[in-house]
Formats: structure tokens, sequence, C-alpha cells
């Protein structure tokens, strides 16, 4: 079933046409591999996205060396268990949905 917008339960960041960002960390380093987001889908996925990590040092490294469209409005993203101290996902300047560009929009972020 796609993901709808729920008012009370979904994160939208405010319209402006820089890059957004959803993060989550953790007071140590954890061992993942994947994330599952839920994109909020009212007018479709965001078009420009990219994943990253943080390293031990504080330092961002990218899981997606290119911006990539979102592929599902609940999508999984597996990649080689790697130590981290955080997660983000990013969304580049006006890389949103086809009708709101400058908003991202998320419903669930799961970390494994």
């Amino acid at each position: 079933p796609a993901v709808q917008y729920h008012p009370y339960n979904t994160w939208i960041s405010d319209a402006s046409s820089g890059e957004h960002w959803i993060c989550l960390s953790w007071p140590e380093e954890q061992i993942i591999s994947r994330v599952v987001v839920a994109w909020m889908a009212k007018g479709g996925v965001p078009q420009k996205i990219r994943l990253q990590v943080q390293n031990a040092k504080g330092n961002w490294e990218d899981i997606d060396k290119d911006w990539r469209s979102a592929q599902d409005t609940i999508e999984e993203i597996p990649f080689a268990p790697r130590p981290a101290k955080a997660v983000r996902l990013l969304q580049a300047p006006n890389g949103g949905n086809p009708t709101a560009p400058s908003l991202m929009g998320v419903s669930e972020f799961e970390v494994f």
C-alpha cells in the first residue's frame, strides 16, 4: 500500500530551495547495513536523495556517490555493513517530489 500524508505522523521540512535532511544518531557506534524510509507520497517520491553515515571521527561518508531518485513510497536501502555514529538521508536542493520539489516529507525512518 502507498504511504499517505498523515498530518500528525509525518515530518515535513520547510518549503525552501536548500538541501533538506533527516538524521538519526547514537552515543556509540553501531554496525548498520540498511535503512527503510516511508516517504510522504502525496505528489510522488523525491527525485534527488543521497544516504550518508557518520564515522567515528565525525565525518560524513556517502553511501550513494550520486544523487538518485527514491524507488518507492516505502523504500529499503541496503548497503555493506559498516560502523556509524549517525545516518543521514539528504535531499538535494529542489530535489523533492515533482509537485513539491522544495519539500521533504518522511513518515518513518528505520535503521538496521
